[in-house]
């Protein structure tokens, strides 16, 4: 469902008329889309690189959390974007949910991947 649209103007000069030329840019106001793994195993020390695919059609704000904090910056994504969190040398301390949370003017979506951790830290 399209709710909202913004409207471009653009002006053309010529010798014998005014060029007008108008550009229409659709929002759709849906929640946003989150998909990611259900779970990640990787090895004591290894490096993680968790994602996740985020779907909308209005900016969103995109943010992984763990333990209620944010976890790296918090982007604006439209479209469709893949949005990464590394950790550079897993230890037993990173196992547990990670979630990627999108939120626009349509709502909020979560996808939680678990990371399992193998080995001794």
């Amino acid at each position: 469902m399209i709710t909202q649209a913004t409207f471009h103007l653009c002006y053309g000069l010529s010798l014998t008329f005014p060029l007008v030329f108008v550009t229409t840019q659709f929002l759709s106001l849906e929640s946003p889309t989150v998909t990611a793994p259900a779970t990640v195993e990787v090895l004591s020390g290894s490096r993680l690189v968790l994602w996740c695919t985020v779907q909308t059609g209005a900016p969103a704000r995109v943010q992984w959390i763990m333990d209620r904090r944010t976890l790296g910056p918090v982007v604006t994504r439209i479209g469709t974007a893949n949005v990464t969190h590394i950790i550079p040398s897993v230890t037993n301390k990173e196992k547990g949910p990670y979630s990627c949370f999108a939120s626009n003017v349509g709502g909020t979506a979560t996808a939680v991947t678990t990371v399992i951790v193998k080995g001794k830290s």
